[in-house]
């Protein structure tokens, strides 16, 4: 019987270290996809602002819909791309060519002024990965693949959520 009591002992505290670090990986790799996406969805953006399609004023929504941050969505679940958009929006993201491998825990959009205001395009990507509230933002500005401190808050305010 104590041979017993030491065994579910000893698995307990496996348990205890063992689930926090699953949960902690899991974030992790959550986090990565906004990363991975923002950054290829940028890269299919430039070189759509760089064509002459680009020279068009643009604002493609969040693609899944709603974004993240919306009430009832829960962001640590994976949501298919294209879901929830209208069909104004599809033809959009249609335009760009470029679609993330599977389903999608966070939203993404992308912004041009076109050839009204050259340079001024950004690409955001947000996911509540937690879903307590609040949103993980990655901001994308410019012909630069490199994030702008200075447009954060900008794009923030414009996706409706904070940095």
């Amino acid at each position: 019987m104590v041979e017993l009591l030491t065994v579910l002992l000893v698995l307990g505290v496996l348990v205890a270290i063992v689930v926090p670090k699953l949960q902690s990986a899991q974030l992790r790799a959550r986090r990565a996809e906004v990363r991975v996406n923002t950054a290829g969805l940028h890269t299919a953006f430039q070189l759509y602002v760089a064509s002459d399609a680009g020279a068009d004023p643009l604002n493609s929504g969040y693609n899944p819909s709603p974004q993240p941050s919306a009430l009832g969505i829960d962001g640590t679940l994976a949501r298919a791309w294209s879901s929830g958009i209208s069909p104004q929006q599809e033809e959009v993201w249609g335009r760009l060519g470029w679609s993330p491998d599977g389903a999608v825990h966070c939203s993404y959009q992308v912004y041009s002024a076109g050839a009204a205001v050259p340079g001024d395009f950004w690409t955001l990507g947000e996911c509540d990965l937690d879903d307590e509230g609040r949103p993980l933002q990655r901001l994308m500005v410019g012909p630069t693949t490199s994030e702008a401190t200075g447009l954060r808050q900008k794009g923030a305010a414009l996706a409706g959520g904070g940095y």
